[in-house]
């Protein structure tokens, strides 16, 4: 729709210049041709206005993991609904920032189709690249930190990420290297020991039957099948530790701050050394007296009003 009022605009514009040239026009046809080129030019602002309400691409700031996404979500919201150049590159301008933006920070000094042209060729070949992509997913896989016993949504996480992989894998060539056993080997070393040893039982399993050693696509489905199992919002250890946690089960650790402010007063305790008043700001700070704090063992002896049995 809003090509075709550029259309329009720029045929009246064509016929207005025509009659010029045949016989000066009269006030009356020039002041319809401005009323008409003024209707024209607020539609088209309200249709710039409106052009994003539909949704707006998330801005790229050079991750290639986030590329192909981007350049999806830009040619469906902006591209397809857009066809001049200036306007094309000023959508382009807005919905990028970081590295990508200096990137092509020289590309928008022109306002033509070529330089709009040139600068999507230029962040095609520096963030679509196949080899840049999957030099990407490797580098995220061998970075992602260690996972913890009892870390379930970490687990979730580095398996969605796993599926992500698995996913690419059809469409990057170069991801087929996870498949190999000492990629695999790797990915263990960032798993909880429990998961790990499910999975050398399966491992061991599959190569007993006279298999290959399972492929990343299998690794991927396994992990997130423990990790949908680890973290089920009913019968899981996660969920029930969590249903058990009530408002309520933190009235020790309340009591024990109130008696430890009463005896920290510098105006009522006994101790009044340095070493007893740093010992109850670290009492107050964590909630929790240390195993070698002798402060209640001793209160009862030295605190005035108490008598030792």
């Amino acid at each position: 729709m809003m090509d075709e009022a550029e259309k329009q605009d720029s045929e009246l514009k064509e016929l207005y210049d025509g009659i010029r040239l045949q016989v000066a026009p009269s006030p009356e046809i020039r002041r319809k041709v401005d009323a008409c080129s003024a209707v024209t030019a607020d539609l088209l602002q309200l249709m710039r206005v409106r052009l994003t309400e539909g949704g707006e691409p998330t801005v790229f700031s050079g991750d290639p993991l986030k590329f192909t996404e981007w350049s999806t979500s830009f040619e469906a919201l902006i591209e397809r609904r857009c066809s001049n150049p200036v306007d094309r590159l000023f959508y382009l301008q807005r919905y990028i920032a970081g590295e990508a933006k200096s990137f092509l920070e020289g590309s928008f000094y022109r306002k033509d189709e070529e330089a709009y042209q040139q600068a999507w060729d230029r962040l095609n070949a520096r963030y679509g690249n196949s080899f840049v992509v999957q030099r990407a997913f490797r580098e995220k896989l061998n970075t992602w930190p260690r996972i913890g016993g009892k870390e379930f949504l970490k687990l979730r996480e580095f398996s969605d990420f796993l599926q992500t992989c698995s996913s690419a894998m059809s469409h990057i060539k170069g991801l087929q290297v996870l498949n190999d056993c000492e990629e695999n080997q790797k990915m263990l070393a960032k798993l909880p020991e429990w998961v790990t040893s499910r999975w050398n039982r399966y491992v061991t399993e599959q190569l007993d039957r006279g298999q290959e050693y399972p492929s990343f696509h299998e690794f991927a489905s396994y992990i997130a099948k423990e990790a949908r199992i680890a973290c089920n919002p009913v019968s899981s250890l996660h969920a029930l530790r969590h249903a058990t946690e009530t408002p309520n089960s933190s009235w020790a650790h309340t009591l024990l701050v109130e008696i430890y402010q009463m005896l920290g007063n510098s105006h009522i305790s006994p101790y009044k050394t340095a070493s007893k008043r740093q010992e109850y700001r670290e009492i107050l700070a964590t909630g929790t007296p240390s195993r070698t704090s002798t402060t209640l063992r001793g209160t009862k002896d030295k605190a005035p009003g108490l008598k030792k049995k």
